[in-house]
């Protein structure tokens, strides 16, 4: 596991696209996380939104649901 690592259980609150981005933002740069926030925040669906983060960091869902 990488110091980029986010381990979230999707079924619970965790799994909120916001919620993730808040965790997000504490393992990556701030000029990175503001590009990729907006990525997310126009994307079309979860899935493309959980991709784009998934560019920035390991993302490990406990429940195995993303």
């Amino acid at each position: 596991m990488s110091n980029n690592t986010i381990t979230i259980n999707s079924r619970s609150e965790d799994g909120n696209i916001f919620a993730i981005l808040g965790l997000a933002k504490k393992k990556i740069l701030k000029s990175d996380y503001e590009k990729m926030a907006q990525d997310v925040l126009s994307s079309a669906s979860h899935k493309d939104a959980i991709a784009r983060i998934r560019q920035e960091v390991e993302l490990i869902d406990l429940d195995g649901v993303i």
